[in-house]
């Protein structure tokens, strides 16, 4: 399969950050102007290196094992970090606050929009799947006209992790509104005993920065769950793992050893790291079509653990009017949709491992080893996760 000209996706980073004035592009990565982030610690060297250097800072923030520095207008955080990094002889410990996007990377790129569906092809399991089991899904929230279906009923958010259909109130649903609910009706489908939750970090474009991805983890992982969905993703300045997370991933394995993140591999058909789904600890999930083939839009490489079908996807949406990014008309929508993207087939992941344990009663681990060594191994694509639920009336 032909690999993505990496310009291609530079150009989308562009478009992206034309339409906000609080984010720019920098050698392939997004970030927040003005913003410098530093692993508390690191911060006394930084801070030291920071006055040798006669560079000026603002005030300072910190959250979660991380530090925020203001700096001056005008000063560019790539300059300041490629200082430090000389100064002080160790990269890693500081960088940007880098931007996330959520991986169906609308309306910007490849993955597809959602598309109308007059009905389900599939029908609701009365299984015990997923029964004991927590997920929680860190995205756009819920939409609270879900609370009223017997589908998505039960799954939770707080009246702050609710979605905005029409934020900007033009009649039309706003890019990447649904997104948050459609993944838990995945897990539904899939796992549809499991006990989802729902936290917002994402905006109704689908962006949200490192600060606030990091508080958003924070909250899920005060409800403990077992398995943990993120959607989203970053490309990083030098590749590196986003530092704002580090203490997310410390918390897992020092406090909350039996959780499981599973988080999308990035829908620009690239090799590049995709953070946090390259993360060693994170399980990164990569999309497949039907037929198990990798799916042009997915990211890929020896980074992304395990695949699953992410193509044509259908689920739960909003109800109303969405104008397509190349402009072709409205389209209507009326509480499903089909959609393609590493978004789905990570849920989708998250789900075969609460399905495993409540089957196998092990925990989240124990049962992610054994959906891996069960996944078919695919040539040229990797261990594909697939899964038949058992038939039943729709819901």
């Amino acid at each position: 399969m032909q690999e993505q000209p990496a310009s291609v996706f530079v150009s989308r980073l562009r478009t992206v950050a034309a339409r906000h004035h609080d984010i720019e592009v920098t050698d392939g990565w997004l970030h927040r102007p003005g913003q410098l982030l530093v692993s508390s610690d690191a911060h006394d060297d930084v801070a030291s290196a920071l006055s040798r250097l006669k560079m000026p800072v603002g005030s300072e923030s910190g959250q979660a094992g991380t530090v925020s520095i203001a700096l001056p207008h005008g000063v560019g955080v790539h300059e300041v970090v490629a200082r430090l990094e000389d100064a002080l002889g160790y990269a890693g410990r500081f960088g940007p606050n880098h931007v996330f996007v959520a991986a169906p990377w609308l309306p910007w790129g490849p993955g597809g929009e959602p598309r109308e569906l007059s009905a389900l092809s599939w029908s609701m399991s009365d299984s015990s799947d997923g029964e004991g089991v927590q997920v929680g899904i860190v995205d756009t929230g819920l939409l609270p006209e879900f609370r009223e279906q017997a589908w998505l009923g039960d799954v939770h958010a707080d009246p702050d992790d609710f979605e905005t259909k029409d934020v900007d109130e033009n009649g039309y649903l706003d890019p990447i509104v649904g997104h948050g609910t459609f993944i838990a009706g995945v897990v539904r489908r899939w796992a549809p005993r499991a006990s989802i939750t729902i936290d917002k970090a994402l905006s109704v474009d689908g962006l949200c920065d490192e600060i606030t991805l990091a508080a958003a983890i924070d909250q899920a992982l005060d409800r403990n769950p077992d398995i943990l969905s993120l959607s989203l993703g970053a490309y990083t300045r030098g590749d590196q793992p986003p530092i704002g997370l580090e203490a997310a991933w410390k918390r897992i394995k020092e406090q909350q050893p039996h959780c499981v993140v599973v988080s999308a591999a990035g829908n620009d058909g690239i090799n590049r790291q995709f953070w946090p789904a390259a993360t060693e600890t994170v399980i990164g999930v990569g999309a497949v079509d039907s037929n198990k083939n990798r799916a042009d839009f997915s990211n890929h490489g020896p980074w992304v653990d395990v695949w699953a079908e992410g193509v044509d996807i259908e689920s739960a949406f909003a109800d109303g009017s969405y104008l397509p990014a190349d402009s072709s008309g409205p389209r209507s929508f009326s509480g499903i949709c089909q959609w393609s993207g590493t978004s789905f087939a990570t849920p989708l992941a998250g789900a075969a491992i609460a399905s495993r344990m409540s089957r196998d009663a092990v925990s989240a681990p124990q049962a992610y080893a054994r959906v891996h060594a069960d996944a078919q191994q695919v040539a040229g694509v990797g261990r594909v996760v697939s899964m038949q639920p058992e038939s039943a009336p729709a819901y």
